[in-house]
């Protein structure tokens, strides 16, 4: 007889999974006005290790560190965000704020752990890493200085090793004795797919984000391209027959790019002319006003927020602003004249020019067509335009003269009337005299 020994079926073991790893995104953005092109420039980003501050903080408030490091230490990679020249400045999605943006996927790749544990960083900008924007006198670029402490939780993972499973971010405040702050609450990241929940916190469009304010004045050299150029011209057709002389009345009026000031803000002193058809030679301002330059508002430090220019120009004389800031509003008006009819041209950017009015005058075109002038005793205005840092800003006005010809006697026909008026007295006289000698030789009854 032979015993049988049962053995229990032994499971086969669970191989061990790799732990989810958590990501962390640092976007950049470059606020700038509409109408400014984005500068080639390059921007980093330091991360320094972090130790608690021997400062014990209320846990709902704030929690302190110092720049310090473990042993051995942990080391995140310092990164560097570049923008291209013309990059698109377009609204962000999230504050609504033109500019561009730029994005590094995940500051954690990379980085080296000694062992599991929580490390902390303090998350910075350099400032003044763009030395050629720095040497412009054109050109201002204004660097943020805001500063994060971000938590990395170091996981063991018998798989992949020493993984990021949680992070989380606060807002840093520079305290004493090198101490740094960070308020509460905290900022928490699980792993999941970067922009997607759980990994998308409260801070948009990431989880660090930077954001600097770029402005460039419009100052070209060549005064064909001032930042902003107003002409005026009478048109061909019945130039013969207008006074060239005429004086016409122009008021501009500029807006600041209100979001950035006092950055943006309208010169103090505009340096304005008025020059002949060569771009160059100032024209005699005699028996005409002065170009008036009127600060209208300012804002409470003072920066000149909206202005009015008034001014008077004759056929063939051009006006130039020679430096505003991009992202500028202005609209130029022409005043209404009792025999000139008026339209415009008006260029931004050195795009395709934008004719106005639209109409013609009646007893020119009775039928209408796509462009042409508005009647006589009306203001021409441009409507609002941004200046922008890429072409000619201008407005090109054209005036017609509202010729109607003289009726009744025409001057150069007198000398034949004349002739022929003394020619019809003399026959009559002749008439007269003749009959009287019929008359006188009539025999008398």
């Amino acid at each position: 007889m032979s015993l049988g020994v049962a053995i229990p079926a032994m499971a086969a073991e669970t191989p061990p999974e790799p732990l989810n790893q958590v990501q962390v995104g640092l976007t950049k953005e470059i606020n700038m006005p509409p109408g400014t092109t984005t500068p080639a420039s390059t921007f980093s980003f330091t991360f320094a290790q972090m130790v608690p501050a021997p400062v014990v903080y209320p846990a709902t408030e704030s929690v302190g560190f110092v720049i310090g490091s473990t042993s051995p230490a942990a080391t995140m990679l310092d990164r560097t965000i570049s923008f291209t020249a013309g990059a698109p400045n377009v609204d962000q999605w999230w504050s609504g704020a033109p500019g561009s943006t730029d994005r590094h996927g995940n500051i954690l790749e990379g980085a080296t752990w000694p062992h599991a544990g929580v490390f902390t960083f303090l998350v910075r900008e350099t400032a003044n890493t763009n030395t050629a924007i720095a040497a412009n006198p054109l050109e201002t670029m204004n660097y943020d200085d805001s500063a994060f402490i971000l938590q990395v939780q170091i996981s063991n993972c018998p798989v992949n090793g020493l993984v990021p499973t949680t992070a989380v971010l606060m807002p840093g405040t520079e305290g004493t004795d090198g101490e740094w702050v960070g308020e509460l609450p905290k900022l928490r990241y699980v792993p999941g797919t970067p922009g997607t929940p759980p990994y998308t916190s409260v801070v948009n469009p990431s989880e660090l984000l930077f954001v600097n304010e770029f402005i460039r004045t419009v100052d070209p050299t060549d005064p064909d391209a001032a930042a902003l150029v107003i002409t005026k011209t009478i048109d061909t057709l019945h130039r013969e027959h207008a006074d060239l002389t005429t004086l016409f009345n122009f008021t501009v009026e500029l807006t600041a790019y209100a979001p950035l000031l006092p950055y943006t803000a309208l010169p103090s002193t505009l340096g304005a002319i008025i020059v002949e058809s060569d771009g160059v030679t100032p024209v005699d301002m005699t028996g005409r006003a002065p170009i008036d330059y009127t600060v209208v508002t300012t804002t409470g430090a003072g920066a000149s927020s909206t202005a009015t220019v008034t001014f008077q120009m004759r056929d063939g004389e051009r006006l130039h602003i020679p430096a505003l800031a991009a992202g500028t509003t202005w609209v130029t008006t022409e005043a209404a004249h009792s025999r000139f009819m008026p339209r415009v041209d008006v260029t931004v950017g050195g795009g395709t020019p934008i004719a106005l009015p639209g109409i013609y005058h009646a007893t020119d075109n009775p039928t209408g067509t796509a462009t042409g002038f508005l009647n006589v005793n009306t203001a021409m205005p441009t409507g609002n335009r941004i200046l922008t840092d890429t072409g000619a800003n201008a407005g090109d006005f054209v005036n017609r003269y509202d010729y109607s010809p003289i009726t009744g006697l025409v001057i150069g026909s007198m000398p034949v009337l004349v002739a022929l008026i003394v020619a019809t007295l003399v026959l009559a006289m002749m008439v007269a005299s003749r009959s009287r000698q019929r008359i006188e030789q009539m025999p008398a009854f």
